[in-house]
C-alpha cells in the first residue's frame, strides 16, 4: 500500500514523464435530491419504501465522507420518451393523474397493482429517479468520471 506521499510524488512526477495532464476527478458517481424523500406508502408505515431509507443512505455516505470524494449527478425529470422506453402511454398517463386523486382513491389504485404505492409525487418521483439515473448512466458511458 501506497503512503499519500508516495502518491503525490508519482502523480507529480507523471508530467516529467509526458503525462501533461492528470485527472483528478471523482470517478464514482451518486443521484440524490431531496425531492427523493417524499416517496413512500400512506397506508404502510412500515414499508421498506418511506423518506427514512433514502435519507439514511445520503447520511451514512455522508458520514463516511464518501459525499466530497464522489461526482453528484444532480436529478431532472425524465421525458414521456424517455419513460416510454419500459412503460406504456397508459402507465405513464396513470401516473400523471394521481397528483389530482385524493387519498381513497390512491389506496384503492394502489391495491389494483403489485408493488407500485401510489401518491401525489409519485410522479415526479419516479421521474426524477429515471432521469437522475439516466444521466448517471449516460455520464458513465461518455467515460465522464463515474
Amino acid at each position: 500500500m501506497h503512503s499519500k506521499k508516495q502518491v503525490q510524488l508519482t502523480v507529480g512526477g507523471m508530467a516529467e514523464h509526458g503525462c501533461s495532464e492528470v485527472d483528478t476527478s471523482p470517478k464514482t458517481g451518486f443521484v440524490y435530491d431531496g425531492r427523493l424523500t417524499s416517496h413512500f406508502c400512506a397506508w404502510n408505515k412500515d414499508f421498506t419504501e418511506r423518506p427514512e431509507r433514502i435519507e439514511g443512505c445520503y447520511f451514512r455516505i455522508q458520514e463516511l465522507g464518501l459525499v466530497s470524494r464522489c461526482r453528484h449527478v444532480p436529478v431532472r425529470p425524465a421525458s414521456d420518451e424517455e419513460v416510454r422506453l419500459c412503460h406504456t402511454d397508459k402507465h405513464i398517463e396513470l401516473l400523471k393523474k394521481t397528483k389530482t386523486m385524493t387519498s381513497e382513491e390512491l389506496s384503492h389504485m394502489s391495491q389494483s397493482y403489485d408493488y407500485i404505492y401510489f401518491h401525489k409525487n409519485v410522479d415526479e418521483n419516479a421521474r426524477l429517479a429515471v432521469g437522475g439515473a439516466i444521466d448517471l448512466m449516460d455520464q458513465i458511458m461518455s467515460g465522464k468520471g463515474c
